[in-house]
């Protein structure tokens, strides 16, 4: 909320509030069937083994020809990879949990997560939360 204070015709002091109200623009999102709006990719309870690969795409918001790129993620024993696509602006996100993976928890006590972002301002940014687990192959 904001005052503006003017001075009338007749030398009167006049206020006028104002609210503002508007909402922040992320520099990046992620869009996907399996994200969810608060909580990110939720992988769920996958068996090492075999290989699992999410895709989601990932879309610069503001200036498109802005390069971004994967700045960090954890757990480091994932993969993580990011790809140009035809159209401005766009990319393919890809997370993938290795055939090799060993027993890991990435939770709300230890997340897991993708950076992603301009590798030359690093305001233009955007995390993406990663929740699940992976457990040794059964026999």
């Amino acid at each position: 909320k904001i005052t503006i204070v003017t001075k009338g015709d007749s030398g009167e002091t006049i206020e006028t509030p104002i609210v503002l109200k508007g909402k922040v623009n992320l520099p990046i999102t992620f869009q996907g069937p399996a994200l969810h709006m608060t909580d990110g990719l939720d992988i769920g309870t996958l068996e090492a083994g075999q290989e699992h690969s999410f895709h989601l795409n990932c879309r610069v918001n503001g200036d498109p020809s802005r390069e971004i790129a994967i700045l960090d993620y954890e757990p480091k024993q994932l993969l993580a990879k990011i790809e140009k696509q035809s159209r401005a602006g766009n990319y393919r996100l890809s997370i993938t949990v290795p055939p090799d993976c060993p027993l890991l928890i990435f939770n709300s006590s230890k997340q897991g997560f993708v950076k992603v972002g301009d590798p030359n301002d690093e305001h233009f940014s955007n995390w993406l939360p990663i929740h699940g687990v992976v457990v040794p192959p059964s026999k």
